[in-house]
């Protein structure tokens, strides 16, 4: 797959990077080897994270990690860029099959089937399907559920919005569209036309 030849909402998909956010909640437990500590002060934890990703700018991930440095000033974050999709999950499937794969990677939001046996389920306690459905729309639980088990939280979602005039709907007696079919069919009805028969308003 050449990733520059991907269309926007794929490359929305490949920055769904779950593993930030639970990576993060795992340290905070101490489940990731390497950062555990016997006396719950996180400023004597001194290790680097790897992180992997593809497509990102790195810059997308400070304020994570300026977020994230604050509790743990000693732990370095080492970030590591791909630009094409397929080298990636190459170079992220033999990393993890020699034992030296990333702490933290991205995942494609619809690669969780495929990822399922590489990622560490997230703590109840810090990240609950009740949590994930209060604060996130539903295609996030599509995406990186499985079962009741949370296994990634999107870095990023791509939404749509529709701004309409509520007094044109008024006018012209028509509810507010709750979906695109209903959108579609109020729009002749928000018409105005001359006598004519051209256009004086569009919907």
């Amino acid at each position: 797959m050449d990733f520059k030849n991907l269309s926007r909402p794929q490359l929305i998909g490949l920055a769904a990077v779950g593993g930030v956010v639970l990576i993060f909640a795992l340290i905070f437990l101490g489940i990731i080897p390497g950062l555990r500590t016997t006396d719950n002060d996180p400023t004597k934890i001194s290790a680097t994270l790897s992180v992997w990703g593809v497509g990102d700018k790195e810059d997308g991930l400070e304020a994570a990690r300026s977020v994230f440095q604050k509790t743990y000033p000693n732990v370095g974050i080492s970030y590591r860029k791909f630009d094409d999709y397929a080298s990636y999950e190459l170079a992220l499937l033999d990393a993890l099959a020699a034992g030296k794969g990333p702490d933290i990677f991205a995942i494609h939001n619809t690669a969780l089937p495929k990822q399922l046996n590489k990622i560490t389920v997230a703590p109840q306690a810090l990240v609950s399907i009740t949590a994930l459905r209060s604060l996130f729309p539903q295609v996030v639980e599509q995406d990186f559920v499985s079962g009741d088990a949370v296994y990634a939280l999107p870095f990023s979602i791509d939404t749509l919005a529709l701004i309409y005039n509520p007094d044109l709907l008024d006018q012209g007696a028509v509810p507010v569209p709750a979906t695109w079919e209903a959108f579609k069919a109020a729009v002749p009805q928000l018409v105005s036309r001359e006598p004519s028969g051209s256009i004086r308003r569009a919907a």
